[in-house]
């Protein structure tokens, strides 16, 4: 998996994009959706601000799902382009996979 290159994309409201999916973290304390230009948006739950905006799938973001493994919040995302990416859901960067 290389490094994400792609330009960052501006913050918006979670309704500016098509969403396919959503997400709530165990804790309640995020949101994150699938959209359909490809990214996933993690917000905050109560203000509904946007924390983070992810990018690696080439196509829209079908579908999507948090994961707490060892103290972390994990994101898994699934896309149109038939992958998988794993998510630190603090972090933009994807998580390497074998």
């Amino acid at each position: 998996m290389g490094r994400n290159t792609q330009k960052p994309i501006p913050k918006r409201k979670p309704t500016d994009v098509g969403i396919n999916a959503l997400a709530i973290s165990s804790d309640g304390k995020r949101i994150a959706t699938a959209n359909a230009d490809g990214t996933v948006l993690v917000l905050d739950a109560d203000s509904c601000e946007e924390l983070l905006t992810l990018q690696g799938h080439d196509g829209p973001v079908m579908c999507l799902t948090f994961a707490p493994h060892d103290g972390k919040l994990l994101l898994i995302s699934g896309g149109i382009d038939k992958t998988l990416r794993l998510w630190n859901g603090k972090s933009p960067e994807a998580l390497p996979t074998r």
